[in-house]
């Protein structure tokens, strides 16, 4: 089958035009049947480091916030 094309019901009903299977894209221009030995795919590279990225900027912000209390205190004598 050519690449980039969607997979069609190999065992349609007879007179019908075969339908579509359930399917994802591989992630090189063509598709894969999606079952539940092959799900589809719930991880994206690009947004897991948007994400991490993020958690790292919360991180940095959370320990300069922690800085600043403690210099707060220390004017306040507390």
């Amino acid at each position: 089958m050519p690449s980039g094309r969607l997979l069609r019901e190999t065992n349609p009903v007879p007179g019908e035009k075969p339908g579509f299977i359930p399917q994802h894209g591989d992630g090189n221009g063509g598709y894969v049947e999606t079952s539940p030995s092959n799900p589809l795919p719930t991880n994206d590279a690009v947004l897991q480091s948007k994400i991490d990225e993020l958690q790292t900027k919360i991180d940095t912000i959370q320990a300069d916030i922690a800085v600043l209390k403690n210099l707060l205190n220390s004017y306040l004598g507390g």
